[in-house]
């Protein structure tokens, strides 16, 4: 393993035998090439990139946002080896804190979308959750006044940014995924809290 800060774009093109002028638009595989050649310690992320478009993104300067992927190491810093292209700068590693233009699992572009909570409708199927109290009650403020939890209000629960359970998210998410509806969780965010829970 190399210390992050030490990580050289010719490293990382020797380990993976890919010249890093073909990293432009294959950031998440860069990634998981890094991650597998283990030339540091980190997990892979996948999410939005909300930052600078010039260069290879140019054409998508007008997009609010494009996918991307990274590596988060276990410091909570990003190693992204591939952010010189939304730059139009020259191949570097880049290693530093999270900020806004980071969105792993795109759940900044999922809250500004979502909406508020389905209203209940008894029509709608029903779906018990088991939660502790804490959990359950902080579940049910987020629901509002509904009589039972309807299969609507779940895959809007689901879909909320982990951010949004304040401590509740793993057990909201066993709970969910032990409903048999865990397709409604997306799988970034899922991957993402399963990893921190161990």
């Amino acid at each position: 393993m190399i210390t992050p800060e030490k990580l050289t774009v010719r490293m990382v093109e020797d380990a993976i035998k890919v010249p890093a002028r073909k990293w432009e638009g294959k950031c998440h595989e860069i990634a998981l090439k890094i991650n597998k050649a283990k030339l540091v310690k980190g997990r892979v992320a996948y999410g939005l990139w909300w930052g600078v478009k010039k260069g290879y993104w140019e054409e998508r300067s007008g997009v609010p946002f494009t996918h991307h992927g990274w590596i988060v190491l276990p410091d909570g810093r990003i190693l992204d080896p591939t952010r010189w292209s939304f730059e139009a700068a020259e191949p570097y590693i880049w290693v530093g804190w999270p900020c806004h233009d980071y969105d792993e699992g795109g759940n900044r572009a999922r809250m500004e979308s979502i909406g508020e909570c389905p209203e209940y409708d008894e029509s709608d199927k029903k779906v018990t959750i088991k939660l502790s109290k804490p959990a359950m009650d902080f579940v049910m403020g987020l629901l509002g006044d509904t009589p039972a939890i309807t299969l609507k209000q779940l895959g809007w629960l689901a879909n909320l940014s982990p951010e949004s359970f304040e401590g509740h998210v793993v057990e909201v998410y066993q709970a969910i995924i032990d409903t048999g509806w865990s397709g409604f969780i997306p799988i970034d965010n899922r991957r993402l809290v399963m990893a921190q829970s161990g």
